[in-house]
């Protein structure tokens, strides 16, 4: 899956972020850096587990679910 996600542009994987990235706070500013770090090492960790799985697991992963689904198959 890694190759799919850089072939798609690598788009952001987490939609949650930081209220204000330069705040004059300095609890804010202890928050975001913490915020950023969890952040990063989440990615980091995603990432890792999309170079696990590859396309043929996904297809067979699939396979096994048509197959074991009624004859309305929805698509999603």
């Amino acid at each position: 899956m890694l190759d799919i996600y850089r072939a798609v542009g690598e788009p952001r994987i987490f939609s949650i972020g930081l209220a204000d990235p330069q705040p004059k706070c300095l609890v804010e500013q202890a928050v975001n850096a913490s915020m950023s770090s969890a952040l990063g090492d989440a990615e980091a960790m995603l990432i890792a587990r999309l170079a696990q799985v590859t396309l043929a697991e996904i297809a067979s992963e699939f396979e096994a679910r048509s197959k074991g689904s009624s004859s309305d198959f929805r698509r999603h």
